[in-house]
């Protein structure tokens, strides 16, 4: 609930937990910080969220990338967390059926 501090503070903490337990496995590729964060409720705090959860990582780990996951592509998301988070590295975009046509949509 991105409208609540306190489980905001409590999900940084946690962030943090497994950032320090999982930093050093071979199997990590990159840090995945939200996914589908714009889904339901206010995105600008859910932004800010994802932006101080991947500063963490970043501070913690800085040899991993960290990614942020989209429900499709549209409006104005990847170019908000593009210019909204700079502690994000990469994009992900979940896709429903629109593969082809991601293309023509960015």
């Amino acid at each position: 609930d991105y409208d609540d501090p306190e489980q905001r503070a409590e999900e940084l903490e946690r962030v943090e937990l497994l950032v320090r337990e999982h930093r050093e496995h071979p199997a990590l590729l990159a840090w995945g910080v939200g996914n589908e964060v714009e889904l339901g409720g206010d995105f600008d705090v859910a932004l800010r969220q994802i932006n101080d959860a991947a500063a963490i990582v970043r501070r913690l780990d800085p040899h991993h990338p960290r990614m942020a996951i989209i429900a499709e592509i549209g409006d104005d998301k990847a170019i908000r967390i593009q210019n909204e988070c700079p502690d994000i590295d990469l994009i992900g975009i979940n896709s429903y059926g629109g593969l082809a046509s991601v293309p023509e949509r960015l």
